[in-house]
């Protein structure tokens, strides 16, 4: 994994396909398994930041753009 960035700009984050696929099950897997009432304070966020994020995430898979 390989992150660039400064203090103003975006986070850019390269990962490989495996990472990509961990990722993306991880925040698939902490969407369905936490419960409403604890899910911000073990995220960090809300339940529907999560959701766009992982619907962003899923868009910009490479391997589905070619399907």
């Amino acid at each position: 994994m390989k992150r660039t960035s400064s203090r103003k700009d975006p986070i850019r984050i390269e990962v490989s396909q495996l990472e990509y696929d961990a990722i993306a099950a991880a925040l698939g897997e902490t969407l369905e398994a936490l419960e409403d009432w604890e899910f911000q304070t073990r995220t960090g966020v809300e339940r529907d930041v999560m959701r766009r994020l992982l619907t962003d995430f899923r868009d910009a898979d490479p391997d589905e753009a070619s399907v």
